[in-house]
C-alpha cells in the first residue's frame, strides 16, 4: 500500500517545480501571465467549477463568505487575497487598488 502523505507530497514538489518553471500543471505547456495553467486548462478548469457551484449553492455560498471574513480580517484584498495597503501603509476599503483598477488576471476572467 502506498503512503498517500508521501504521495501528495511528491506531487506538491512537482506542482511547485512547474509554477516556477511557468508550465501548465496538466500538459506541460507555457501559463499565461499570472496563472498556474495554460488557456486550455485554465477555461476547462473554470467551466468545472462553474458546474460545481451550480451544483452546490449553499456550499459555495458558505465557502465565499468563510473567504471573504478570513481575507478581512487579516487585511487582505477580498477580491484576490493580495494585502490592501499597496505598500504605503494606508488601507483603502476592502479591495486592493490593483482590482479597483481591474489590473489583476482573476478580474479579467470574471
Amino acid at each position: 500500500m502506498v503512503n498517500r502523505a508521501v504521495t501528495n507530497n511528491k506531487k506538491h514538489l512537482r506542482r511547485k517545480l512547474k509554477r516556477k518553471q511557468g508550465l501548465c500543471w496538466d500538459c506541460l505547456n507555457e501559463v499565461k501571465p499570472g496563472f498556474t495553467r495554460c488557456s486550455k486548462h485554465l477555461y476547462g478548469n473554470s467551466k468545472s467549477s462553474k458546474n460545481k457551484r451550480l451544483k452546490y449553492p449553499e456550499k459555495t455560498i458558505e465557502e465565499s463568505r468563510r473567504k471573504q471574513h478570513y481575507r478581512r480580517a487579516n487585511g487582505l484584498c477580498t477580491s484576490c487575497g493580495m494585502p490592501r495597503d499597496c505598500g504605503d501603509g494606508v488601507e483603502r476599503g476592502s479591495i486592493c487598488i490593483n482590482c479597483s483598477e481591474g489590473l489583476h488576471p482573476q478580474s479579467i476572467i470574471n
